[in-house]
């Protein structure tokens, strides 16, 4: 598992180290902006680059693994990882690992960057903060370090349910459709129906609690893309043990 890993990890460091030198870019231009009077313009930059840069950089990621994913099922060179003596539930774990790893680290990155940047900005911009939170309260929500990294926490976990999903039905497609008309197509029909049970799975669950609050409602969320998580990686392995042609 650890050379799977080192692999996996090796595969996708370009992109993630174009993510980090973005953000570390975007978060100068922050705070040349708070503390430099005659720069004060560029604090708005800043942050408007790093949201735009943890949305982007986080969708990266897992698209980084899904088309590696897809290049080892379907090149001869990176067809013989799974010649390798590793079970195809390693290979996908390691998978999945990664990709949980990066996303937590990510997560962790700009949930750090955000609480920092609020504090400077409360210091900064008393009166705009204050207004932001009195917006907030209105609707029962507030914004705090807590709150910042429970909201990204949340996100992070369903964007790699969402990553599991694709993982599955590349692996879906590659294993057993492959070589087939349409397949592709097929995988991206099975994507687009996993993605449309886990959100109608949701949402009833929730429609069982109707009076429950936004921290009881996250929590149930949470488990669901934990428990499809766990589930579509389990069948990924399975497909890839029995069904895969190497």
């Amino acid at each position: 598992m650890k050379n799977l890993l080192k692999y996996e990890f090796r595969k996708s460091r370009s992109g993630k180290l174009i993510v980090f030198l973005a953000a570390m870019v975007f978060e100068l231009c922050f705070l040349l902006g708070i503390f430099l009077p005659e720069a004060e313009s560029l604090w708005v930059i800043g942050m408007m680059g790093l949201v735009l840069t943890a949305s982007f950089g986080i969708f990266m990621i897992g698209l980084l693994s899904v088309v590696n994913l897809h290049s080892d099922l379907n090149t001869k060179q990176s067809y013989m990882l799974f010649m390798t003596p590793n079970s195809g539930y390693k290979i996908i774990g390691a998978k999945v690992l990664e990709n949980g790893i990066s996303l937590f680290a990510s997560g962790l990155l700009f949930g750090l960057l955000a609480s920092a940047d609020l504090v400077l900005m409360a210091a900064r911009e008393g009166d705009l903060m204050s207004m932001i939170n009195t917006v907030l309260n209105n609707f029962g929500m507030s914004l705090g370090p807590k709150q910042i990294f429970w909201a990204i926490a949340v996100v992070l976990l369903s964007w790699l349910t969402t990553i599991t999903m694709a993982f599955f039905s590349v692996t879906l497609q590659a294993a057993v459709f492959n070589g087939r008309r349409f397949s592709a197509l097929l995988g991206i029909v099975i994507f687009i129906a996993l993605n449309m049970i886990v959100s109608a799975l949701i949402h009833s669950l929730n429609g069982l609690i109707p009076d429950a609050s936004a921290y009881v409602s996250s929590v149930v969320w949470m488990i669901v893309f934990a428990a499809v998580t766990a589930v579509l990686y389990f069948l990924s392995g399975w497909i890839t043990e029995t069904k895969l042609s190497v």
